[in-house]
């Protein structure tokens, strides 16, 4: 035997200055135990939205199979998201027919061909806002990083990375690094390098031309163009170039100008994040040449020709 009825304690909190949606009650309804697969959201149409609150009420039923909660809100479904008379038009029958009987069943035809309509597209509201629930649950764990582990998850391919920075310098990366893919201007990359090496830095965009030769010829029906054939002997490519020029590096970073060096790594992986895959990058670093006179060895560090020595 069924028995339902109305939870309206957990509406309580909906005062008149908020609004709060269905997702946000079913995810309350999640922490406190209950099952995602008992929750269901019913749509009641955009009759009443914008004049009353989103979630109507929320009703609770206990079966043999256990408590099912079903939180009827003001939104419209999808059926109503669609053009009119894409399912049915009985306009132009109803213009014709002027009979009282006929307009009648004409309604009612009219009214059944909705429900089926509205009943088709269910089993997608349903998916909709159980996706609706799942991103909202997924950002009330991202704001209790006592509790859960999933914002501590969202740096796990980055550890590696940042376990070798300075403690200063991985705090720094992880500020943006969720909103790394808005840094897309130079200054802003050379702003990032420059804090990151403690030097000046610039970074230039560019483009370099490139010839490739070849002796296939065009082979209708047997090759591919523009992949194993193309028409002529040649092909013109142009590829994006970062020029990233580095002034002063420290001398704690001089290790940064070896290509295999740990410093060099870490800005490589720094800029996986910011600059395309498809991007090559230049480095032109100049050091502290003292001046710009030769030395051949420093009581306090060793001479390092082309950073803090040269030729002259």
């Amino acid at each position: 035997m069924k028995n339902k009825s109305t939870i309206n304690h957990n509406l309580l909190k909906n005062t008149l200055a908020t609004n709060f949606k269905a997702e946000v009650f079913a995810c309350a309804l999640i922490e406190k135990g209950v099952d995602k697969e008992n929750i269901k959201i019913i749509r009641k149409g955009k009759s009443y939205r914008g004049v009353r609150k989103e979630v109507d009420k929320i009703i609770e039923e206990h079966t043999y199979k256990g408590d099912f909660y079903s939180i009827h809100i003001h939104r419209r479904d999808l059926y109503e998201s669609l053009p009119k008379g894409l399912f049915h038009n009985t306009n132009s029958i109803a213009q014709k027919n002027k009979e009282k009987t006929t307009l009648l069943k004409i309604i009612k035809q009219g009214e059944k061909e909705e429900a089926y309509a509205r009943l088709f597209f269910k089993p997608f509201e349903q998916f909709i806002d159980q996706a609706f629930i799942f991103t909202q649950l997924y950002e009330r764990r991202l704001e209790k990083p006592f509790e859960y582990d999933d914002f501590v998850n969202l740096f796990v391919v980055h550890w590696p990375f940042l376990k070798g920075m300075p403690l200063d310098k991985a705090f720094f990366i992880i500020n943006f690094l969720s909103q790394g893919y808005r840094i897309t201007d130079s200054e802003q990359i050379a702003s990032i390098l420059s804090f990151f090496l403690e030097c000046e830095v610039t970074v230039e965009n560019t483009f370099k031309h490139f010839r490739l030769r070849t002796s296939h010829h065009w082979k209708l029906g047997k090759e591919k163009l523009g992949r194993s054939s193309i028409i002529g002997n040649e092909l013109v490519e142009m590829l994006p170039v970062i020029i990233i020029r580095v002034n002063n590096l420290p001398w704690k970073y001089k290790n940064f100008i070896f290509p295999n060096s740990e410093e060099r790594k870490q800005v490589n992986s720094l800029l996986e994040m910011l600059i395309p895959a498809d991007a090559e990058i230049e480095f032109h670093i100049n050091g502290n040449t003292k001046g710009g006179v030769f030395i051949l060895s420093d009581t306090e560090k060793p001479a390092i020709l082309g950073y803090s020595t040269i030729l002259s």
